[in-house]
C-alpha cells in the first residue's frame, strides 16, 4: 500500500504540477497583458478543470487497493469520523439563518480571494456579497451531496470482499455525481457558471497585476 501511495506522489509530482506551474504562468503573464474578459475567463476554468480526470485515473486503483484492505474495525471507524465530520461541517457553515449563513460564505471567499488579489476594494467586496447572495440553499445541498457520496460509499465497503467491489469504488470515485443525487448535480453546473462571473468581476475591478505582485503560493 505504501508503494502505490508513493507511486502515486511520484507520478503527481513529476507529471502533474509542471502543469500546474505553467498554467499558473500564462494566468500570470494572461493578467500581466491586460484584464481577461469573459470568454479567457470561461477557457481558463475549463483548463483548470482539466487537471482532475488525470489524477482521478491515478487515484483510483491506489483507492480500490486501500479500501478492499480495511477490516470490520476500519470501516466503522471510517463511519464515525464521517458522521463527525458531517456534523461539524453542519454546525460550522449552516449557523443562523439564510442571511447569516450568506455573510458567513462571503467572509470566507473575501479571505481566499484577498489571498489572490490583495486587499479588496468596495467594488469586489461587493461583487462577493452578491454572489453569496443568489447561492441560497448552496451549503446545504453540497452538504447532502457529500453526505449521499459518504453513504454510497459505506454501502459499498459492506461488500468489498464480494465480486464487484472494484467497479463500485471505480464508478464512486471517477462518477462521484451519481451518488451525490441530481439536486447535487444542479447546483454545481450553476455554481460553475456563476463563480466564473465572479472571477470576471473580480478581475475587472481590481488592479493591475504584475510579475512581482502575483502570489507564489497556493493555498487550498
Amino acid at each position: 500500500m505504501n508503494d502505490d501511495i508513493n507511486n502515486l506522489k511520484q507520478w503527481h509530482c513529476s507529471t502533474e504540477l509542471p502543469r500546474y506551474r505553467a498554467w499558473l504562468t500564462r494566468f500570470q503573464n494572461d493578467l500581466a497583458s491586460g484584464k481577461p474578459g469573459p470568454a479567457e475567463v470561461n477557457n481558463l476554468q475549463s483548463q483548470l478543470l482539466a487537471f482532475f480526470p488525470p489524477l482521478v485515473q491515478q487515484i483510483t486503483p491506489v483507492a480500490v487497493n486501500l479500501l478492499s484492505s480495511l477490516s470490520d474495525e476500519q470501516v466503522r471507524e471510517l463511519a464515525g469520523n464521517m458522521d463527525e465530520q458531517h456534523r461539524e461541517r453542519e454546525e460550522e457553515f449552516l449557523v443562523g439563518d439564510a442571511e447569516a449563513i450568506a455573510e458567513a460564505r462571503a467572509e470566507r471567499t473575501m479571505e481566499r480571494a484577498e489571498h489572490w488579489l490583495g486587499n479588496l476594494n468596495s467594488s469586489q467586496q461587493s461583487s462577493i456579497s452578491d454572489w453569496s447572495d443568489n447561492r441560497a440553499g448552496q451549503t446545504r445541498i453540497w452538504l447532502e451531496g457529500r453526505k449521499n457520496w459518504q453513504n454510497a460509499l459505506l454501502d459499498a465497503l459492506e461488500n468489498r470482499n464480494k465480486p464487484g467491489f472494484d467497479d463500485a469504488i471505480t464508478e464512486l470515485v471517477k462518477s462521484p455525481e451519481a451518488a451525490r443525487g441530481n439536486a447535487h448535480a444542479e447546483m454545481m453546473n450553476k455554481s460553475t457558471e456563476a463563480m466564473a462571473r465572479l472571477i470576471y468581476e473580480l478581475l475587472q475591478a481590481s488592479q493591475p497585476l504584475t510579475l512581482t505582485t502575483w502570489p507564489t503560493e497556493h493555498r487550498t
